[in-house]
This record gives C-alpha cells, sequence and structure tokens, in this order.
C-alpha cells in the first residue's frame, strides 16, 4: 500500500510539473537562517574594512 501511495503522489507532481512545462527542476536541502535587525544593523557598523562588511552582510 505504501509504494501505491508513494507512486500516486509522485504522478500527482510530475503531471503539474509536465502541465506547467518545467522540464527540469533543482532540489535544495538546507536552511535559512537571517539575523535579527538589530543585530545585523550592530555587525554591520562593526565592520571596518571591505571585506568585514561583506562577511557581516552574508551572517
Amino acid at each position: 500500500m505504501r509504494a501505491l501511495r508513494f507512486a500516486m503522489e509522485y504522478a500527482k507532481v510530475e503531471r503539474a510539473l509536465r502541465k506547467a512545462c518545467i522540464c527540469s527542476t533543482v532540489v535544495v536541502f538546507g536552511s535559512a537562517r537571517t539575523l535579527p535587525p538589530g543585530e545585523a544593523e550592530r555587525r554591520l557598523a562593526a565592520a571596518r574594512t571591505p571585506e568585514e562588511k561583506i562577511v557581516a552582510l552574508q551572517q
């Protein structure tokens, strides 16, 4: 039964992708976390060089 449910879920998505003319996709695993605005502003203000500012913006 589990295999049938998996196959049906796959087919449903596959049909929707084809209907939207989407030939391929990219799957990215991971997460995105941002700093609270105050912390981001503090780090950016503390950065002295252009390189430190880039690092502060990426964290």
